[in-house]
């Protein structure tokens, strides 16, 4: 198997890259070296537009990001007057997390946007390219586009 390493810029053979002096030294960790096979696309594409939900809704991302397990970064705007914005948060389709309320801030995957100003939040999709998406809203409308994802 190859791997990226991000030091030298090359890909690598899997097992030199493991015994390498600089590996034996400490010098490089586990994150600089990137399964070659991972793909990072970068395409502002629309998958959503229409009311806020208020309960755990699903959002099929698949047409964008296929239908697999990929990391995504999400574009979200409401329609929520300027100083007023409404809470949206993501998780991973089937996950059963219930850490969410109207005290959160902008986090890797919660956002508060209003008409004026957008968010991005970062969500792994299930194998099915599925995540879910809630606001406790229903007063105002979004926008929802993937801006970036990696397989």
């Amino acid at each position: 198997m190859k791997l990226y390493n991000k030091r030298t810029g090359k890909l690598e053979d899997a097992v030199k890259s493991l015994i390498s002096d600089d590996i034996a030294k400490s010098e490089v960790t586990t994150g600089d070296l990137i399964d070659a096979k991972s793909t990072l696309t970068v395409s502002e594409t629309q998958v959503y537009t229409g009311a806020l939900v208020d309960s755990w809704t699903d959002l099929d991302l698949s047409s964008v990001v296929g239908s697999n397990s990929a990391l995504v970064i999400l574009k979200v705007k409401t329609t929520g007057s300027a100083g007023n914005a409404d809470l949206i948060v993501f998780r991973q389709n089937g996950d059963t997390d219930e850490a969410y309320d109207s005290a959160i801030e902008n986090c890797a995957n919660a956002v508060k946007a209003d008409a004026l100003f957008f968010g991005l939040v970062i969500v792994h999709t299930d194998t099915s390219g599925v995540v879910e998406w809630t606001s406790g809203e229903t007063d105002s409308t979004c926008t929802i586009d993937v801006v970036a994802y990696i397989v």
